[in-house]
């Protein structure tokens, strides 16, 4: 897991090294950001389609070997798709956890940590410790 996150950080760094602060990309992005906050209240609030169709245009045409538009929307994929896969293997490590609770001996559940904490005299921040504990078992 720690290996993914550290993949989606630096695709995050790399697609905003690369795309966000082109200067070119930048300049058409800020150019539609003025456009969009000037006609806001006119437009609802909502981006206009045509507005949308032509900043894909120009995007498409900064540089005739390179369609920056193609690559923002791989990048973006390969984003979503690794954090699709750390959530589906997260939900996998819950549902299997939750499998394994049916083997925990039963004296366990009836069990309480902080009675016993209460006994050792422990206080404080580990206190809160072993009562978060005791919720969440």
């Amino acid at each position: 897991m720690n290996q993914l996150y550290k993949y989606v950080r630096r695709q995050i760094t790399n697609f905003c090294k690369r795309f966000l602060l082109d200067e070119q990309i930048k300049n058409l992005l800020q150019r539609e950001a003025k456009i969009f906050n000037r006609d806001k209240d006119k437009l609802n609030g909502q981006y206009p389609y045509n507005r949308a169709l032509e900043l894909s245009r120009g995007l498409k045409s900064l540089v005739d070997d390179t369609n920056y538009l193609h690559l923002i929307r791989e990048r973006i994929t390969q984003i979503g798709n690794t954090l699709g896969y750390v959530r589906m293997i997260k939900n996998a490590s819950l549902k299997d956890n939750q499998n394994l609770l049916k083997f925990i001996p039963s004296f366990l559940t009836e069990f309480d940590f902080e009675t016993l904490a209460e006994e050792l005299a422990i206080g404080g921040e580990t206190m809160e410790a072993v009562k978060m504990f005791d919720l969440s078992v």
